[in-house]
């Protein structure tokens, strides 16, 4: 994607909390599929293919949040012109 998105300090605040946390969260499942693959045959194994669910989840969340945190603009209202509509 390309072009620069617009959001305030705090929203880009949140993004990036949220980032970090996902960052956190892909250890953790990290380790639940591999006490999943530990329990044996994984075709019939439901723990193993909800952490695999929830690392793909976790995978493409985090790449759509350090695509926009990396296009991010920090808007302050000073910054907005008033005689334009965004």
């Amino acid at each position: 994607m390309s072009g620069e998105i617009y959001l305030t300090r705090e929203f880009f605040h949140k993004m990036h909390d949220e980032f970090e946390q996902l960052k956190k969260d892909s250890i953790r499942i990290s380790g639940e599929i591999e006490t999943a693959r530990l329990q044996g045959d994984l075709s019939e194994n439901a723990e193993y293919d909800a952490a695999k669910e929830a690392q793909a989840h976790n995978a493409a969340r985090r790449s759509d949040l350090e695509d926009k945190l990396a296009r991010a603009k920090i808007i302050e209202d000073q910054d907005i012109p008033s005689d334009k509509i965004y």
